[in-house]
């Protein structure tokens, strides 16, 4: 589907988390830790008890490994709990502790960014918000280089649209050598992700950011920066364009 690549990272950014949450839960205890975990299938534990590569697909799988394919595994003396010392408050006292906390001041507030996202008619999505639908476009335009890689479920005007913008610049999406939306990083550390970077037979650089919405003169400083990257890296002809897709219009910088 169309939320294909967003689902996947999403995934991978649930992994890491995961992977992070569970770091944590194995590094706070001071007493003792015990760990509960479901072992895996006989034929991966068979798998793994013999060195073979498996895929993972769960924390328990990478436990059992972990632990020299042992089902129970102990480490230490297990500690005595009842040499822990207690401290009663005195009758009437409050129990003592100190909750601190930090004003939110301006560090939160609402997020307006699906505020559109439902329209009166029941319209969802891109198909009620103009917003939402321009997001969209941007990403499917961002991945393609030519009209055979607009994906098969895009609606059929969107797809009139690119095609018909990107074949009035065959310039742009004709080329062997285009870079779309790759990070590079500038001496200062800072990341810049241009939308489509090309390099013309002579060496040249073209680079080209995608809008959808209204004119602002904000796209104009955000290409020069790119463009300033470009020529650090030793490119001496490189030029820098706004387009505004649904216009076709294209404002050099």
């Amino acid at each position: 589907t169309l939320f294909a690549d967003t689902y996947a990272r999403e995934y991978d950014l649930q992994v890491v988390d995961n992977l992070n949450i569970f770091y944590v839960a194995l590094t706070r205890a001071e007493k003792s830790l015990h760990v509960i975990a479901k072992e895996p299938s006989a034929q991966k534990a068979d798998a793994l008890k013999k060195g073979k590569s498996v895929s993972w697909s769960d924390f328990s799988q990478i436990l059992f490994a972990w632990t020299g394919c042992c089902s129970d595994r102990v480490w230490g003396e297990p500690y005595d709990f009842r040499r822990m010392e207690r401290k009663e408050s005195e009758a009437g006292e409050p129990f003592a502790a100190d909750w601190s906390s930090i004003p939110l001041g301006d560090r939160m507030h609402a997020s307006r960014d699906a505020s559109d996202y439902f329209g009166p008619d029941g319209l969802v999505g891109p198909l009620a918000s103009g917003r939402l639908r321009g997001i969209e476009l941007h990403r499917v335009l961002a991945a393609a280089d030519s009209e055979s890689d607009l994906p098969a479920g895009l609606a059929e005007a969107d797809r009139t649209l690119l095609a018909s913008r990107m074949a009035s610049h065959p310039e742009w999406f004709s080329q062997a050598r285009a870079r779309n939306e790759v990070t590079v990083y500038a001496a200062d550390g800072s990341r810049q992700r241009p939308d489509r970077v090309v390099e013309k037979p002579d060496g040249g650089i073209v680079i080209i950011d995608y809008k959808f919405g209204a004119e602002r003169q904000s796209y104009v400083a955000q290409v020069r920066r790119y463009m300033a990257l470009y020529r650090d890296m030793g490119y001496a002809d490189v030029r820098g364009y706004v387009w505004y897709v649904p216009a076709d219009k294209a404002v050099e910088v």
